[in-house]
């Protein structure tokens, strides 16, 4: 009976290997390099194209923060007799805390360097964290000479004079004095070369980069200083 029984137990293994049950599929050296390759070929083709539609989601949600910073701003210029915030006043209280109150984000007026800004719409998500001066939170800066000289019904150009642009966040920049050079050079560009811009009549847009010296001053003088203190 042993015999008989390793005879058979030879026989169903000897079937086995020769339908193929028991034959491993084994991977060679060059078919493993070529699967590598295949997946390094389809990474480098769909990298790009998630690089430029997270680039192009940042730039919609950066829009969508400036929108809701207008809001902000209409109704703090209603409650105050058309009166925009200051960009700081006597008590330290910075305009990112009166637009946020204003527009239902903020319950107090905090600090700019309060964390609660970290993820607020004061924060561009394509804006790198920042730690340095005393605004590491703020991503945007206002217009000097629109929040400091006017009401919003004064403003000759409502629909075409900027009220607040997208910032690099150098040194804490939260405002804009266009006949300040360091000012300027503080505007970012950092949506593929267009800045997120508001403008006094509450309407939102992105800018192209001005691509010479002169274009930059014809954008300074006919966005920002609404014809005071031309450069």
């Amino acid at each position: 009976p042993h015999c008989l029984y390793s005879e058979w137990n030879n026989h169903i293994i000897n079937q086995a290997k020769g339908s193929g049950i028991m034959k491993k599929n084994v991977f060679t050296l060059i078919e493993l390099l070529d699967v590598i390759a295949t997946i390094a070929i389809l990474a480098s083709m769909l990298l790009p194209a998630l690089s430029k539609a997270r680039a192009a989601a940042q730039k919609t949600k950066c829009l969508s923060n400036v929108k809701q910073h207008g809001l902000g701003f209409m109704l703090y210029a209603q409650d105050n007799q058309g009166a925009l915030p200051e960009i700081r006043d006597a008590n330290w209280i910075f305009w990112p805390a009166k637009v946020g109150q204003a527009a239902g984000v903020f319950s107090g007026l905090p600090d700019p360097s309060d964390a609660v800004y970290a993820n607020s719409i004061f924060v561009c998500p394509a804006y790198p964290t920042r730690q340095d001066g005393y605004s590491p939170y703020v991503s945007y800066m206002v217009n000097y000479y629109i929040t400091a000289n006017y009401k919003v019904d004064n403003v000759k150009n409502p629909s075409g004079v900027a009220l607040e642009l997208e910032s690099t966040g150098n040194g804490g920049a939260m405002w804009l004095l266009a006949s300040v050079a360091a000012d300027r050079a503080n505007i970012s560009w950092r949506h593929s070369d267009r800045n997120n811009v508001l403008f006094v009549d509450g309407h939102a847009t992105d800018v192209q980069q001005p691509k010479s010296d002169a274009a930059t001053k014809e954008f300074v003088n006919n966005t920002l200083c609404d014809g005071y203190e031309a450069i």
